[in-house]
């Protein structure tokens, strides 16, 4: 929800095997303690959404080789994808860069106020650490 309400940042694409395009929408606008937060998200066929008008397409794909990516980033929360080689899928799907919002087993972690200034620019896989 965030990413959406910033203006410096473009959502395209949201990927989850498990739900689908209406019940994506239903989880940007709603929350679960907050109620409506604020948002409107209108569903657009079976796959895609239109949140703030923003066309968002909506994948269920459990494979990231597999979801043809037009972005420079992909934020994998999934944490099924926690290693290099496992998150570099979304890599030769055609993500420039992947940041993992699980700790990863080999994965460099950056926390912002804590170690942020350690990022280098040949890093494609990183981590934002645990998402608690």
């Amino acid at each position: 929800r965030a990413a959406l309400q910033n203006p410096l940042v473009k959502v395209t694409a949201i990927n989850d095997p498990y739900i689908s395009a209406e019940y994506a929408a239903y989880l940007l606008t709603t929350d679960s303690s907050a109620g409506t937060v604020g948002l409107h998200a209108e569903v657009k066929g079976t796959d895609a959404i239109l949140v703030n008008g923003t066309y968002i397409e909506v994948t269920q794909k459990s494979d990231p080789s597999s979801i043809p990516w037009k972005v420079n980033y992909v934020i994998d929360c999934s944490g099924v994808f926690t290693t290099q080689e496992r998150a570099s899928q979304h890599l030769a799907s055609g993500a420039s860069r992947v940041i993992i919002a699980n700790l990863g087993a080999d994965v460099p972690t950056f926390v912002v106020g804590v170690n942020a200034d350690k990022f280098r620019p040949d890093m494609q896989v990183i981590s934002g650490g645990s998402p608690t």
